[in-house]
């Protein structure tokens, strides 16, 4: 690039700053009060404890990892959700993500993961040691999980 283009270029990008309106995430001219506002606690049913981890699956349900275990909220109210079978244990939930086919999977406390699938807990692989230590838990923009392992 010529030194003269990159001038122009950037001499067009500061007027443009310079002639930009402030955007507001909020009307600056009304109260506070003046907005509408919720606030969900335990008289709605959500579970005492913090909250770790928040997403949505394409079903459209909120997901609520927090210290009580998995919490779904539908936009009323909220569900602890249990696993019916007692395969597995979930008492707390570190981390989130969901997949493209509206399975979500789970991070626990001890860094292991299970997945939630159609109503049921499932391990994710069949070797329950090949998936230990899960520290981060993502989802690309293709759509596949994504996580990082202690590798020992």
């Amino acid at each position: 690039m010529r030194p003269l283009n990159s001038c122009r270029s950037a001499g067009l990008a500061i007027a443009i700053c310079l002639c930009a309106n402030t955007a507001y995430a909020i009307d600056p001219t009304r109260a506070i009060s003046q907005y509408v506002r919720d606030r969900w606690g335990l008289e709605q049913g959500f579970p005492r404890g913090p909250v770790y981890a928040i997403t949505q699956t394409t079903d459209g349900y909120l997901w609520i990892g927090t210290e009580a275990g998995l919490v779904r909220f539908d936009g009323r109210t909220f569900r602890l959700i249990k696993d019916n079978s007692g395969a597995f244990t979930i008492r707390s939930v570190r981390g989130l993500a969901p997949a493209s086919d509206g399975s979500l999977w789970i991070r626990l406390p001890d860094r292991s993961m299970v997945r939630y699938r159609d109503g049921a807990f499932e391990n994710p692989s069949p070797d329950a040691t090949s998936l230990p230590g899960v520290y981060v838990l993502t989802r690309n923009q293709n759509g596949e999980i994504l996580f990082a392992q202690t590798v020992d």
